[in-house]
């Protein structure tokens, strides 16, 4: 049995096409990263406020998990780099850690926020609004007052 290498022809994208991609994908994960942070800030802010009724979606820190492509591309930087060649080969494991911590903090953050406001003598009630999810994470309103 004969085995041919990899042609070039097979390639799906051009390597620039590829780097202008990711590039592309790490601005993106910019403001993603910041709305889940403006999200805990702006809850922090409207407990400090005693805000009458607070919105909370903890669907939202899942876009914490953008973040990923920033890791794609430091690897792919150290790929490319003569110097930085041993931290490839922990490449997988370094992803994989990230996915993972990503998802813990994606999960953690809505339930310290939730037992933040109910601490505060908020009661969570679900968000009338809400027709439909097809995201993970639920809507609530928390408020002072007892749920209609």
């Amino acid at each position: 049995m004969l085995i041919r290498p990899l042609q070039r022809e097979n390639v799906l994208v051009s390597k620039n096409t590829a780097y202008i991609i990711l590039g592309l994908l790490n601005l993106l994960a910019f403001p993603a990263v910041i709305y889940s942070f403006y999200g805990i800030v702006e809850t922090q802010q409207a407990i400090m406020r005693m805000d009458d009724q607070i919105p909370h979606d903890s669907g939202t820190y899942y876009l914490l998990l953008m973040s990923i492509f920033w890791v794609f591309t430091f690897v792919e930087i150290a790929g490319r780099r003569q110097m930085l060649k041993p931290i490839t080969r922990w490449a997988g494991p370094l992803v994989l850690g990230w996915l993972i911590l990503g998802l813990v903090v994606a999960n953690i953050i809505p339930y310290w926020l939730g037992r933040s406001l109910t601490s505060a003598g908020y009661i969570a009630c679900h968000d009338p609004k809400e027709i439909s999810r097809v995201g993970r994470g639920e809507s609530l309103i928390y408020q002072k007052t007892p749920c209609p």
